[in-house]
């Protein structure tokens, strides 16, 4: 019993052990030859544990181990499959792996694994040597000055000059010569000419921890503020694609698939530029599903998968027919909703980011905002503000014709948000509304707007929903790269302009 492992280490491997022996009881010619193999698995365990723990830092040194670790484990398997299987299974081994043992062949490898640990411990200990020597090395040239002073005090002795060599004067030369020695090392304080105290490591980790308890609380005490507004489009959008897949005719999925083919919605997707893209259908569509919703679901299903920055929609017309009440459906539901998910976004994707700054400024904005327009486009902005320089905001307004309530109202929305592509230069915010009116004023302020003809030329046969993700993923693709070539050149030019001539 006594190869049994007994440290934490080992005891992973206790329970193999103690199967085997078991086994071993009922296979007395085996016996001798499984102790012989295992009798050196603790000591190679340990003797694995100890180096690895000297060398801390080394991954690769830790690779090895757990290398050593499962060469271990698969001698254990190689020993009980060659105690438990019958002489059927034996002579189908042999024809399998030839006639050397298997437990033999496991050995082998588990020698190998400790000769590949023990060559990068030998790489670790001459890097931890080159380490000391050059440690050594530079206290040797700082305890180099000291020894001038003292030498050169002796030959003032020697040479008679004993008046000059006070007492004063020999503790004055050795405590500057200390002094410089101190004040050169890093962990040296100026201020108390002490010990310079390590930052506390705890303070980073508490911040990183402490930011996203608060962004969840002010997230918490917003929504609840919210009452019986649900933001989230996640159920609208489920249920825009399945009746899209469901009870849209062919000839309506070949219109969505004609509307996300045609160049104004492929440069929306793809050009990294602010750009607001209005969709109108000649006729206005019947129904609460249509192509304009499909499209509008699809975008936003995919745009939310295939990328990390924030994907806000708005879908009208589901909306109204689940509740008929301007509250709930009107402009300030809007923007509470794309409040709402943007505030979600910081909280789940950007946990760095301190919402609670927006409290600090104005403490009653995050109140006021979820009950006049005038601060729901001001916590917006706010939000918009905390994005980083080259992120992109997506925002996709559904059957906005179906919005309740004063139309004045809903093309101040549009209008806000349009002065906020202007007003953030350095973010891409792209706009698509789908389904306006005539007399909306999307089409004054859009970058240019798309008419959907009743007819069109079709594919006649039924839409691939993955083609037309992949396209848009594609598309998302491109953008991506432009934003990080943009980025890169950004970079270069600001270095250039760090130069002093």
């Amino acid at each position: 019993m006594s190869i049994i492992p007994s440290d934490v280490y080992g005891s992973l491997i206790s329970g193999g052990v103690m199967t085997i022996l078991a086994i071993a009881n009922e296979h007395e010619k085996r016996r001798e030859a499984v102790e012989s193999a295992m009798a050196d698995i603790p000591k190679k365990l340990d003797r694995v544990q100890r180096l690895s723990d000297v060398h801390v830092w080394s991954k690769r040194l830790h690779e090895k181990a757990d290398g050593v670790l499962a060469a271990i484990f698969g001698v254990l398997q190689r020993i009980i499959d060659d105690m438990t299987m019958d002489r059927t299974a034996k002579f189908k081994s042999k024809l399998k792996f030839g006639s050397e043992d298997q437990v033999t062949g496991a050995l082998s490898s588990l020698d190998d694994s400790i000769l590949d640990f023990q060559m990068e411990l030998d790489i670790c200990a001459q890097f931890r040597m080159g380490r000391m020597h050059e440690t050594i090395n530079a206290n040797g040239a700082k305890l180099s000055i000291i020894e001038k002073v003292v030498k050169g005090l002796s030959q003032d002795l020697n040479e008679g000059k004993v008046k000059a060599v006070t007492k004063e004067t020999i503790e004055e030369h050795v405590c500057n010569a200390l002094h410089r020695f101190y004040a050169s090392n890093p962990h040296f304080n100026p201020v108390n000419g002490g010990l310079k105290e390590p930052l506390p490591k705890r303070r980073q980790s508490d911040l990183e921890v402490r930011i996203p308890e608060q962004n969840n609380k002010v997230v918490e005490e917003w929504y609840e503020s919210l009452q019986d507004f649900d933001p989230s489009p996640e159920k609208h959008v489920i249920e825009c694609m399945r009746a899209g897949l469901g009870r849209l005719t062919l000839e309506d999925r070949e219109k969505s698939q004609w509307i996300m083919s045609t160049p104004e919605v492929s440069n929306w997707l793809r050009l990294d530029e602010s750009n607001i893209l209005g969709v109108r259908a000649e006729n206005a569509p019947d129904g609460l599903y249509h192509p304009l919703s499909f499209t509008a679901a699809l975008l936003t299903e995919t745009l939310q998968r295939s990328t990390e920055f924030p994907v806000l929609s708005f879908f009208c017309g589901i909306r109204t027919n689940e509740k008929f009440d301007r509250v709930l459906c009107g402009p300030l539901a809007v923007l509470n909703s794309l409040n709402g998910q943007l505030l979600k976004h910081f909280s789940q994707r950007r946990p760095g980011v301190d919402l609670s700054l927006l409290q600090q400024e104005n403490r009653r904005l995050m109140k006021k905002s979820v009950e006049k327009p005038k601060y729901a486009v001001k916590l917006f902005r706010g939000l918009i503000e905390l994005l980083e320089d080259d992120d992109v905001v997506f925002i996709i307004l559904d059957s906005w014709s179906r919005l309740l309530g004063n139309r004045i109202e809903a093309d101040k929305v549009v209008k806000n948000l349009s002065q906020i592509t202007k007003d953030f230069p350095h973010l891409a915010i792209k706009i698509l509304v789908l389904d306006p009116l005539p007399t909306d004023s999307i089409h004054e302020l859009a970058d240019s707007v798309l008419y959907v003809p009743d007819e069109i030329d079709g594919w006649e046969n039924d839409v691939s929903l993955s083609l037309l993700k992949a396209s848009n993923e594609r598309m998302v693709e491109d953008l991506k790269d432009s934003r990080n070539r943009k980025r890169e050149l950004d970079e270069s030019d600001s270095e250039t302009s760090d130069q002093d001539w």
